[in-house]
């Protein structure tokens, strides 16, 4: 009965201070709140039974639990409404464009999502009424972000990582594969990336065992650019799990990492956890995600994911030329662990600041051309070097 009453009370407070859409001048009221507040009914009732049938031990059980719910309760109303004016910072920012109108993003069973095949779209970021970028994106037929090819190429490039290799917020030509392929035309550069991949994506791929009908080339090389949200992507922490659930969820059963399906079907009872929390106004305002810090064990797993990705390389294409790019601002914490596995590693970490207003868009904190510039003149020295 409770629940019903104080679900009256809102609407009614939202029908005189809004438009009845259960939110009271912009606060919403997550279902974390409901919840909390239906236990609270429910010990309430319990309470009340056992107080008329002189039960006072559970009696005092249940107004302890209803004092301890009282006060989440409040604290979850107090942060609701400071999230919404931490909210209203970000608010003014606005993404549009044929991306979304034309489904560039679609629900893959191995990878979770892929971009659309042989598609032009564009997608840009507002600030209020001021474009911060507008960027055009087109797929070849095989869902990779295109790239230059020069009639000099004989051998390939792969590229490998998320939203930093796929190039988000920049038109094709500025792209880190492009740049490469402009800079060293005796490759020809296949562009693998795409937003909010992980390596755990990158080692599916490879699985997938298409690869090697899909590159042309007598000789090359693979990269896969580091960043350090890629930790918590493969291991689907609660920061990512709302987009990372469907991705695909790795194992190591007698030291071999075994594809066990998507995140949201191997482990169902952590999504569903996740899912409630993520709704709960004090999670969402002091920013905390479960588990509160990662671990050397993430790190060492994230390690084993890339060493098994780079074997998988070898075995299609006959060379051990795969390298690990380590973005500028990488936790270092897991390059002990990239060379224990021997793996050959580009370490940009201190190639630039990428809090530096140049190198990253605003309001943003994907790179900038001027980024992918420097990145794919660097790497086209390197490469000359270790091949």
């Amino acid at each position: 009965m409770i629940p019903f009453v104080f679900k009256g009370i809102i609407w009614l407070a939202g029908l005189l201070l809004g438009d009845r859409d259960g939110k009271i001048t912009g606060v919403g009221i997550p279902s974390v709140q409901f919840i909390i507040f239906c236990i609270f009914g429910v010990l309430a009732a319990k309470q009340m039974i056992c107080i008329f049938t002189r039960k006072k031990i559970i009696a005092n059980i249940a107004l302890s639990l209803i004092s301890l719910l009282s006060i989440l309760f409040i604290c979850e109303s107090i942060t609701g409404i400071l999230l919404y004016f931490k909210n209203r910072k970000t608010s003014l920012l606005f993404w549009e464009g044929t991306y979304y109108t034309e489904r560039f993003v679609q629900a893959y069973p191995v990878l979770g999502f892929r971009p659309a095949a042989s598609k032009t779209v564009n997608l840009a970021l507002r600030k209020g009424n001021k474009y911060i970028y507008n960027a055009c994106y087109t797929t070849d037929s095989l869902r990779r972000r295109i790239c230059p090819v020069s009639q000099y190429a004989y051998k390939y490039a792969i590229f490998f990582g998320c939203s930093y290799t796929f190039g988000e917020g920049v038109n094709n030509e500025e792209t880190l594969p492009w740049l490469f392929g402009k800079k060293d035309t005796s490759f020809r550069t296949y562009n693998y990336g795409f937003g909010r991949y992980g390596p755990h994506q990158m080692l599916a791929l490879l699985e997938t065992n298409q690869l090697q009908n899909e590159v042309k080339g007598d000789n090359g090389f693979a990269v896969y650019t580091f960043i350090n949200n890629h930790v918590n992507r493969a291991i689907c922490d609660m920061s990512t799990f709302a987009w990372a659930a469907e991705g695909p969820c790795y194992q190591n059963e007698n030291r071999h990492l075994v594809y066990k399906g998507s995140f949201r079907n191997t482990r169902p009872w952590r999504y569903t956890l996740f899912n409630i929390l993520s709704q709960s106004n004090i999670f969402n305002y002091f920013s905390i995600n479960i588990p509160f810090r990662l671990s050397d064990k993430d790190f060492e797993f994230i390690a084993e994911i890339i060493l098994a990705a780079s074997k998988e390389y070898s075995r299609q294409f006959g060379n051990d030329n795969f390298f690990v790019l380590l973005y500028p601002g990488t936790d270092m914490r897991i390059l002990p662990f990239l060379q224990k596995n021997g793996l050959k590693v580009l370490d940009y970490s201190s190639l630039f600041r990428p809090s530096d207003a140049v190198y990253h868009i605003p309001d943003d904190v994907h790179p900038t051309a001027a980024a992918y510039k420097r990145i794919a003149k660097k790497l086209a020295v390197d490469i000359k070097q270790k091949m």
